[in-house]
């Protein structure tokens, strides 16, 4: 059976149905101060061609290089690595950090190959000035040739709804938390999955969890963060969601 692992660039959100699409710009212009975030360059940037339709993407790359672990392949453990690390002003990598694992091994092979793009990446600029700045990949490890292949939408999609019945409905958050982490397993980046377990997390004593989620969607951009705030008004613990997010 043909193993292949699928990657997505990650600079982006939500990607479940009852989410909201967020997109981090590519770049951005405040108080006329003009930023540029790290790009892969596919090369070495000092000597990188003029031509960028040449450059290879870092998600051609990962397919390339990436290696879907064993002991996962044969459990059939499938789910979405997110990782994001420290781009210097010289196009090295370091300070990696995993927003979400799937598995110790996984997250050891995404890093395994990222460390050799050192060197390959266009630095982000202030004010065309490069400086030190955080960029992060998603790396979606699916295995390929199933009968039945897996559609992460939808699976994150019902694991999102059975939590949602429980913390919601049943106002159990604890047991509610099984289906939100699994439904992170396939779609990390959705924001109303992030807030409902950010909640969750908070109702059962795990405030460091809680503010871990809700800083999240944060760092991904939503703008829209009173939206979904007001659907868990009068919820315990709003008013510290509330001046997290506001901050």
């Amino acid at each position: 059976m043909k193993t292949i692992v699928v990657l997505i660039l990650c600079m982006v959100a939500a990607l479940l149905t009852f989410g909201q699409d967020n997109q981090m710009p590519v770049q951005s212009n405040v108080e006329e101060v003009k930023v540029t975030p790290p790009r892969f360059a596919g090369e070495i940037y000092v000597v990188q061609t003029l031509k960028e339709e040449k450059i290879e993407s870092i998600d051609d790359y990962l397919v390339r290089n990436i290696s879907y672990p064993e002991k996962e392949r044969k459990l059939f453990i499938q789910g979405t690595e997110v990782v994001q690390f420290t781009v210097s002003p010289t196009g090295k990598l370091s300070d990696f950090i995993i927003i979400n694992s799937v598995s110790p091994n996984m997250d050891e092979e995404v890093i395994r190959v990222l460390q050799t793009t050192n060197g390959m990446w266009m630095p982000g600029h202030n004010n065309d000035q490069p400086v030190t700045m955080e960029s992060e990949v998603s790396v979606a490890f699916k295995i390929d040739g199933m009968r039945f292949p897996p559609d992460f939408n939808e699976l994150g999609t019902k694991y999102f709804s059975k939590g949602g019945k429980l913390f919601l409905t049943r106002n159990n958050p604890k047991k509610s938390l099984k289906y939100y982490n699994k439904a992170a397993q396939y779609v990390p980046n959705d924001v109303n999955l992030l807030l409902l377990r950010g909640m969750a997390r908070y109702e059962t004593g795990n405030t460091l969890g809680a503010i871990c989620d809700w800083e999240r969607i944060k760092a991904l951009g939503d703008s829209v963060a009173d939206v979904y705030l007001s659907k868990v008004r009068g919820y315990e613990g709003y008013e510290e969601l509330a001046s997290i997010l506001n901050k």
